[in-house]
């Protein structure tokens, strides 16, 4: 299973690309059904008391399926509505509640207003992130720390709401995308009911902007050079206090992003290697009594993928992967978490008490072997192990998480095992 889209051309090829089976003049569908199966074992958790042992492997079932429809309106007006199904998961797909089992990622209109400028308006998945959003743009079974950290949050909350123009040259050389959406992180973001807010956790008028900017090159333009960058006021996750009688409020957020795919053989050549690295600054305003305190927090990902496609009767390929999630690497005033400024003074910071809440560091290296064993691209049979090792300190322990999860709240020394099998299917 390829990608289908490069990371920056999510929102801007939307006006161009319909999705695949035209099923009436006009009208659209799309959509894929992905079933993994994993064993996850994790030696060194810590489990609770429970009537039965924590420390055994997990196995489990998971699924999750997507249906798309899209149509033009006009020869230069399209829609689309993507919709996903979570299975009642609160943490996939931006869900809000475990209720949430339909999740709506996209409805918006497309207008292609000339001379290479679309101009897009809606819901729409974030151009955050090197890894693609959809399963069948993954080179591996999971998405990995990176993309799936539910702590970090690199790729964004829910998708959210807002619009875009976007540009890309004839020779397809450039294209650049400008965001202003309702934000990027919270869970407001992307819903209607919350996308007001009343003042009390953030300015009334607070929006989040984002740019994303792609140099394609080398032979048939398939590989590309991609920056990426969101501002988000007042949109970060308030930073958890170990102080009860800190009142924390939400900050802003500054990411930044540089994320490249080379293909040196051109769009059907055998090898693909991608690679990004993340920067992500977030800030809390709280009061802690009368002093005036702020939290920053300072998160840095990095990762490298290669893919190469085998000359086998059989479609194969393989991929090999290794991720880095630094979570909590700075604040300010140095490298501790927590900066509490007693009394407004910057040189009466305490380290002491908050340098346990120094992040942790985690790796994960993934081995995976993609197929499609009937020779045709719909139907993938796809094989991977990953493991995962968690180095310096972090706050709680985690449960073994699907693979949908994160992995970022691992203890120290608590390496984790994924050997995950998908089948996954697509409309041909």
């Amino acid at each position: 299973m390829l990608r289908n889209l490069v990371p920056a051309l999510g929102a801007l090829a939307l006006c161009s690309a319909a999705p695949a089976q035209e099923i009436a003049k006009g009208l659209y569908l799309d959509g894929w059904v992905d079933t993994i199966f994993s064993v996850v074992n994790q030696p060194n958790y810590i489990p609770t008391a429970a009537a039965f042992s924590q420390q055994d492997a997990s196995t489990d079932f998971y699924a999750k399926a997507s249906l798309k429809v899209g149509w033009n309106v006009t020869d230069r007006v399209k829609t689309k509505i993507n919709l996903w199904y979570n299975n009642g998961d609160a943490a996939f797909a931006g869900a809000t509640t475990a209720g949430d089992n339909f999740y709506m990622r996209e409805a918006y209109i497309a207008v292609d207003a000339g001379n290479g400028i679309t101009w897009t308006v809606g819901k729409f998945i974030n151009h955050l992130g090197w890894t693609s959003a959809e399963p069948t743009g993954l080179y591996r079974v999971n998405r990995g720390i990176i993309a799936a950290g539910t702590v970090t949050g690199f790729y964004g909350g829910p998708d959210p709401i807002g619009t875009t123009v976007g540009w890309g040259n004839a020779g397809g050389d450039f294209a650049g995308l400008v965001s202003i959406t309702n934000g990027f992180y919270r869970a407001k973001d992307g819903l209607n009911s919350s996308s007001v807010d009343n003042g009390t956790i953030q300015a009334k008028n607070d929006l989040g902007l984002g740019l994303d900017l792609t140099f394609n090159f080398l032979k048939d333009k398939a590989s590309n050079v991609n920056f990426e960058m969101a501002w988000d006021q007042h949109s970060s996750t308030p930073v958890t206090a170990p102080n009860a009688t800190w009142t924390t409020k939400p900050g802003y957020v500054y990411q930044y992003g540089l994320n490249t795919t080379l293909k040196p053989g051109g769009k059907d050549g055998a090898l693909m290697i991608g690679g990004e690295v993340i920067y992500k600054v977030s800030q809390s305003e709280d009061r802690d009594g009368s002093a005036s305190t702020r939290h920053n927090r300072e998160d840095l990902a990095w990762g490298l993928l290669a893919n190469f496609a085998l000359d086998t009767a059989t479609p194969m390929s393989v991929t090999a992967a290794f991720n880095q999630v630094n979570p909590f690497f700075g604040g300010h005033g140095g490298n501790s978490f927590y900066a509490n400024f007693v009394g407004n003074d910057p040189n009466a910071q305490n380290f002491t008490q908050y340098w346990t809440y120094r992040g942790a560091v985690v790796n994960e290296l993934a081995l995976a072997v993609l197929t499609n064993p009937f020779k045709d691209s719909n139907f993938g049979l796809n094989f991977e192990i990953a493991h995962t090792l968690v180095e310096g300190h972090t706050v709680t322990p985690n449960a073994p998480s699907n693979p949908f999860a994160g992995q970022a709240t691992r203890e120290p020394g608590n390496n984790q095992t994924t050997i995950s099998i998908e089948a996954i299917a697509v409309i041909p």
